[in-house]
């Protein structure tokens, strides 16, 4: 029997909490007790297994957290319980995890967020002052929030800046060869809760040429912001102390049973832009102390350096020390913030899980932006080194397009040693003139099902729905998130369609769940994430454009990969020509358009791995710029690289990715294919997404038909073998198709299909070492051995016909025989049983015995015809190089396919 078909029917048919579908449960009030019953039943019979308490903007602030609001989450976790409910505890009111509804401000004040700005302007010589000023700050996702946004935003309702202190300002010449750094001495300030200006007199300026520069940083703290300072220490003590243990507290001995985990949402501080940023970098940066003495660790010239970075390549140095701050940057976030939060998790028997802003959200390009102008203001694009302090991976997702969410989140958690990831599936309203809150109660069931199946496919374990009300509002009432029912819509239970419908969605979401965990999945490629291109470029889309086409046509034309962060490469390796990163292999590293390394020891890597064997591809450019080190040194590294014909280039147009079939990609990685089980059908724009995975006897396979039309298509293999499809009604394998190599298979529009391919034909190798005997010309029969040549055997100076001959049994019958020689440079004739069966002058030694081969005694006998070298050299000066090896080298194998 199967074993992987025994282990699944089990869970198929009743999934765990991790694998059904799980919910945002939106608060916009306390509810009262009877409330909380009623919905706990109809989130239940929903089909959900697990959901979180979301706290929201209706909610009025002042109520979250407070006695009556504990109170009634621990009624829910009673309640919970005796569902068979799990609970996972949403961090924080609305979202932007880390300022507890404002309470971790009112603890302690100095968490408040704190910013820093900058601005550049060109020396005038005409005037007797250089004035620099920044002005006009605003918060563009604050903005969008309208007044009610704000007011949970900013006490007030609008942002005023206080504590502004000078963190630079200099003078340079903008071809980078000269720079002087200014002391409080020379320039008068003045300030207020808008902004700052300084004044600097001509005569304190060192240059004052046409191309001269003037920058100031500064940074100040919101004084009226209800948002934290993630880079400070205190702020994650404050968070704990307002929530963390508040939460602790109310729930007691469901910590760890009922409920089993944390979530943060899109922790960060407002981006603010301002009138004088002229930058590439849009947003503002988070700012702290420590932040300021890291950046000059090496002097306040190095300082200098990182911070003119900012505005642009002034220096040499510029795209390197650009580099270096947003990765400063990120990791004293994941230092001070997140790791004392997954500490206390840890201790109080919790999993630390949730999801930063991630930008490509909506998108497969890791250059989109989402709530702010610069994801690289928060947290650096730096998913792989946050996710390594998660328990569980999370992400979100939005609206009902294919995206690389799921890709990405798998491929971090596969990275840190885990596997999948909880996907938050939200929608927001695209309409011109509309807003996003307004949300989409247009969704249609079928416009979910196929969402949430791409999402599977691509890696998402967990479904999350955004969301589940507790009520649907009113009627006479227009206001976003004011009103219930216009707050990031639907409210799933509120659809119509929920009761009938929706049900089935969470079933088979939670069945194909359960399917994917079934085995280990067959990844072809690892694409390089292009990390430090964006903190060099910029979050310009048309920087990840290669990547994000590139990785969109792999996913729907059976291909299957992982991202892989430059920081994770050392701690892979090559093995039998397979690049091995803890449990996971790919035959292949593909680079998309990399741009800019680490260093030039990420080159080295990538040297080491192609002359172990690795295949090494590369689409658009190769690195020419290091982040740390001498940017000659990448180029000579690169240079060898190409000489040495050790990466291989893929050279075609990104129009040919939005085609049905690009030729060019895949007459280059088409050998990935053949190398494992896979999947063939007509070319079409219609996607088909595809997972294959390698179970304890077989593989498995899900396919999902993403289209109005039917799909036919055909699953290869290179031996014959069962094939058994899951009835998704009955959850259950359906009757097995007889074997065979190539199964043809019929999909209905938007069917997902899962697969179980097993019974393979048994492959047994038998190594003929030992029995062998040889007869010439010259030479009767003698044993012979069959691990070196004749010319090491006493046969130094023959040359011609060559008969080697064994007996063996074969005890039961096979399907197939072949015989195969490993290491042979002569031609060959093939004998079995007194009759010819193959030949070959060199080019293959792979012959089948098929037609002779007998149960019981078998005579097997190789006729072999070696060069006349070791007759007519062996009294010539002439060879320097030693006798030729001649005749069987290493021990022929008999393969038997039973």
């Amino acid at each position: 029997m199967c074993k992987v078909r025994g282990k699944l029917a089990e869970r198929i048919k009743h999934p765990d909490k991790w694998h059904l579908p799980a919910c945002y449960w939106f608060w916009q009030r306390i509810p009262a007790c009877d409330e909380i019953d009623a919905k706990l039943k109809e989130l239940k019979s929903g089909g959900f297994g697990s959901f979180q308490i979301a706290a929201r903007l209706a909610t009025p602030i002042n109520d979250y957290l407070s006695d009556r609001f504990l109170t009634a989450y621990r009624y829910c976790a009673d309640r919970a319980r005796e569902l068979k409910l799990m609970m996972g505890i949403y961090d924080d009111y609305n979202w932007q995890s880390g300022h507890a509804g404002g309470l971790c401000v009112k603890l302690d004040p100095t968490v408040k967020e704190r910013h820093l700005f900058w601005s550049l302007k060109n020396i005038d010589d005409s005037d007797a002052y250089a004035e620099l000023k920044i002005s006009s700050i605003s918060s563009g996702d604050a903005q969008c929030l309208f007044e009610i946004g704000k007011n949970w935003i900013y006490e007030g309702g609008k942002a005023l800046w206080d504590e502004w202190e000078i963190v630079g300002v200099y003078n340079f010449t903008a071809d980078g060869k000269k720079l002087a750094i200014l002391d409080k001495t020379q320039f008068d300030c003045c300030c207020d809760d808008q902004g700052i200006k300084i004044k600097v007199k001509k005569e304190f300026l060192p240059y004052l040429n046409s191309e001269s520069k003037l920058a100031l940083f500064a940074a100040a703290r919101c004084k009226s912001s209800r948002m934290v300072n993630y880079l400070l220490p205190q702020t994650a003590q404050a968070f704990i102390k307002t929530t963390y243990e508040p939460y602790a507290k109310a729930l007691g001995d469901h910590l760890g049973t009922t409920v089993r985990y944390t979530f943060f949402d899109q922790p960060h501080s407002c981006f603010y832009q301002w009138r004088e940023n002229t930058s590439q970098v849009r947003s503002s940066l988070m700012f702290s102390k420590e932040f300021s003495d890291l950046l000059s660790a090496g002097g306040e010239l190095e300082k200098a350096h990182c911070l003119i970075s900012l505005l642009g390549d002034y220096f040499n140095d510029s795209a390197a020390k650009r580099c270096c701050v947003f990765e400063t940057y990120a990791h004293l976030a994941f230092r001070n913030y997140f790791e004392p939060l997954r500490k206390w998790c840890s201790d109080h028997n919790l999993l630390f899980s949730g999801h930063e802003v991630l930008g490509h959200v909506h998108s497969w390009n890791f250059a989109d932006t989402v709530i702010t102008e610069d994801n690289r203001c928060n947290f650096a694009l730096d998913y792989f080194a946050l996710d390594a302090l998660r328990d569980i991976t999370a992400v979100d997702a939005k609206n009902s397009i294919s995206q690389i969410s799921a890709k990405m989140g798998d491929s971090v958690a596969r990275a840190n040693g885990r596997s999948g990831c909880i996907l938050e599936q939200y929608y927001g309203r695209e309409e011109k003139g509309s807003h996003f809150g307004a949300g989409f109660w247009e969704l249609k069931p079928l416009e979910l099902y196929a969402q949430v199946m791409r999402h599977h496919i691509l890696g998402m374990r967990q479904f999350l729905m955004h969301a589940f009300y507790l009520d649907d509002g009113t009627l006479d009432n227009d206001e976003i998130f004011k009103n219930p029912r216009l707050d990031f819509s639907p409210g799933i239970n509120f659809e119509p369609w929920y009761r009938p419908f929706f049900t089935k969605i969470c079933k088979d979401s939670a069945i194909v769940a359960e399917f994917l965990d079934a085995g280990n999945p067959v990844f072809d490629l690892a694409i390089f994430y292009p990390r430090r291109n964006f903190y060099v470029s910029g979050m310009n889309r048309e920087y990840g454009s290669i990547c994000a086409d590139v990785a969109k046509y792999l996913s729907t034309h059976a291909y299957d990969y992982l991202f892989l962060d430059e920081d994770y490469l050392d701690k892979a390796h090559v093995e039998n020509g397979k690049l091995i990163l803890g449990k996971e292999s790919f035959s292949a590293l593909l680079l998309p358009d990399v741009k800019v390394v680490k260093s030039a020891k990420t080159l080295k890597l990538i040297k080491e791995f192609a002359e172990d064997g690795l295949k090494i591809f590369f689409v658009g450019s190769l690195p020419r710029i290091v982040a740390y080190g001498e940017d000659d040194e990448a180029a000579r590294e690169v240079s060898d690289l190409i000489s040495d014909l050790l990466v291989h280039p893929i050279d075609f147009s990104l129009e040919e990715l939005n085609e049905a079939y690009a030729p060019k990609l895949e007459k280059a990685l088409s050998f990935l294919k053949e190398e494992r089980i896979h999947l063939e059908f007509s070319p079409r724009k219609d996607p088909v997404w595809s997972k294959i995975l390698r179970t304890d006897d077989g593989y498995a396979l899900c396919i999902f038909n993403d289209s109005h039309n039917y799909l036919a298509l055909n699953i290869v293999g290179d031996k014959s073998s069962l094939l058994s499809k899951l009835d998704f009604s009955g959850a259950e394998f359906a009757k097995e198709s007889y074997k065979q190599r190539v199964h043809s298979v019929f999909l209905n529009p938007y069917e997902i299909a899962c697969f179980i391919l097993s019974d393979f034909d048994k492959e047994i190798y038998r190594t003929l070492k030992d029995g062998w005997s040889v007869t010439t010309v010259e030479r009767e029969f003698c044993p012979i051995s069959v691990e070196c040549g004749l010319e090491k055997q006493g046969f130094e100076n023959f040359a011609g016909k060559a008969l080697y001959q064994i007996n063996f049994l074969l005890e039961s019958s096979c399907k197939e025989a072949k015989l195969l020689l490993p290491s042979c440079h002569d031609g060959v004739k093939i004998y079995l049983n007194k009759v010819l069966v193959g030949q070959s002058l060199g080019q293959d030694y792979c012959f089948s015995l098929n037609t002779e081969l007998k149960i019981g005694a078998n005579l097997l006998e190789i006729e072999l015809y070696t060069s006349a070298a070791n007759y007519y050299y062996q009294h010539s000066k002439w060879r320097k190089s030693g006798p030729d090896s001649c005749g069987i080298l290493a021990a022929p194998i008999l393969k038997l396919i039973m």
